[in-house]
């Protein structure tokens, strides 16, 4: 379930990150971002769906949060 097709982007004051084409899990500073909220572990790749065991264990990530 983890085939993620990670894509990089990068943006003036922002750094550089990467970002999956299937499912919009976003890979930064060590975390994996999906939906807003941030974990250590890489999500399921699951297009427009947040694995419910993966978002128990993560963290909320306020938008504002780099």
């Amino acid at each position: 379930m983890n085939n993620h097709q990670y894509q990089p982007f990068s943006a003036r004051g922002f750094g550089s990150w990467h970002t999956c084409s299937i499912c919009g899990t976003s890979k930064h500073s060590g975390f994996y971002w999906l939906g807003g909220y941030k974990s250590k572990t890489e999500p399921p790749c699951i297009a427009w769906k947040i694995d419910p065991e993966w978002k128990a264990q993560a963290i909320p990530a306020p938008i504002t949060e780099a």
